[in-house]
């Protein structure tokens, strides 16, 4: 079952891993662009292109579902920081995870109602 739910994974992200990691770099270069005090250390350039590629993913994904929410989950992704210090330069990040929680939850919540839906005997 394991090897079952890898393989859709590694599936469904295999049609959108180019678009998300060309946007991930594009986001941290943005960001080192608009920010003088963002150190580019390796760590967290591996860190944030880690963050940045599983959030573009979605953002993907969701692009071809509503573009409009697409742009949103997009937008919310400049609320997140660079810098793994501790202080106010991450202090938005719970709102970007609770905007991309409540899309995945839309999601499968529309999924679950389609089955329900099809599968109801009257």
């Amino acid at each position: 079952m394991l090897f079952t739910i890898l393989y859709v994974i590694i599936h469904i992200v295999k049609k959108y891993v180019y678009a998300a990691v060309i946007l991930s770099q594009l986001n941290i270069l943005i960001i080192y662009i608009l920010n003088n005090d963002v150190s580019l250390q390796f760590g967290n350039y591996l860190i944030s292109t880690s963050i940045y590629f599983i959030f573009n993913l979605i953002v993907v994904n969701s692009y071809f579902y509503k573009p409009i929410i697409s742009f949103c989950l997009f937008i919310s992704l400049f609320l997140l920081s660079m810098n793994s210090e501790i202080g106010e330069n991450g202090i938005y990040f719970p709102i970007t995870l609770i905007i991309f929680i409540i899309y995945v939850l839309f999601r499968f919540g529309n999924k679950i109602f389609l089955y329900w839906k099809n599968n109801l005997e009257l």
